[in-house]
């Protein structure tokens, strides 16, 4: 004979047809059958059936909001790198010429003229507005050892 306690662990409906075996072996569901009950639309469930659609409308238009906008950014990013790259090129194309004009004036400047004409050229003598410190000095001694 069999102990009790061997059977306990066992299912006591498992010779049954239509128990769970069934159900999980791909049996059918038995409520499938049954004509589905209407449920009352309630003004609350009405109401929550609206606002989860207005929910998924807001999302569906903030999500499109959000891709305009980084595709707006995108463009603008890529207009600045290409405004900065031309105006860098600018940039180095002017300074490039200017060093050739300054190499230029430099070696006119030292190829003819007194030492004292070289460093009049050579310093602004120009007197600066709103300069507190006096050059006037040092500009009249250049002018006077120039014309020398």
């Amino acid at each position: 004979a069999e102990s009790p306690s061997a059977d306990a662990g066992a299912d006591p409906f498992a010779d049954v047809p239509g128990g769970d075996e069934d159900e999980t072996k791909g049996g059918s569901d038995p409520f499938a059958a049954a004509a589905p009950v209407e449920q009352k639309e309630t003004a609350y469930s009405k109401w929550q059936k609206e606002h989860e659609e207005e929910i998924r409308e807001k999302i569906a238009k903030e999500r499109t909001a959000k891709q305009e906008a980084l595709d707006s950014a995108e463009k603008e990013i890529a207009a600045f790198y290409e405004k900065r790259a031309e105006t860098l090129q600018r940039a180095q194309e002017n300074n490039r010429r200017d060093e050739e004009n300054e190499k230029k004036d430099v070696s006119e400047l030292f190829a003819s003229g007194t030492t004292w004409e070289k460093v009049a050229k050579m310093v602004d003598l120009r007197p600066q507005q709103g300069s507190s410190v006096g050059f006037d000095r040092m500009r009249r001694l250049i002018l006077e050892l120039k014309n020398e």
